[in-house]
């Protein structure tokens, strides 16, 4: 999994790759359960300005910051890169939970591989660590926002 802190590219292609990676995750989980949970509540989704902001701007700054902070207790704990993500990941399932409980497990994909990219990253700087996780989050959310746009259920 090195090629998720090779980050001697352009910055613009290393998000977009990352977050692409991350959509699809969340994609390939939500799709799953769909077919097995054809009933299960879905997440409603208000395309307002305000909402756009704070889909792709506030939360995932909000939430790299907890990452940051989970991953810093964590790893305190071990210091595995895998079980640093994991337990990461599912941490932040548990609390993406009470959006739908379905909405837990698409989530985990993509908050496995931001927890990686942080756990790696902060060894250069904690700063960049944070920026860069929360542009890719950021891009990712987009991304997700517009797909669930085009395609409404």
């Amino acid at each position: 999994m090195h090629f998720l802190s090779n980050t001697k590219q352009p910055l613009i292609f290393y998000v977009l790759k990352i977050a692409i990676l991350c959509a699809i995750g969340n994609l390939v989980v939500s799709f799953t359960l769909d077919m097995f949970f054809l009933d299960s509540e879905s997440i409603s989704l208000e395309f307002t300005l305000e909402r756009i902001i704070q889909i792709t701007i506030l939360a995932p700054i909000i939430e790299t910051l907890i990452l940051a902070s989970v991953i810093g207790m964590i790893a305190k704990l071990n210091s595995n890169i895998q079980i640093v993500s994991v337990s990461t990941a599912l941490f932040f399932g548990g609390v993406h939970y009470f959006n739908t409980p379905l909405h837990a497990l698409t989530i985990l994909p993509s908050f496995y591989i931001m927890s990686f990219i942080y756990f790696e990253l902060r060894q250069q700087s904690i700063v960049e660590a944070i920026w860069k996780v929360s542009l890719v989050h950021g891009v990712m959310n987009g991304l997700l926002l517009f797909l669930a746009y085009i395609y409404p259920e």
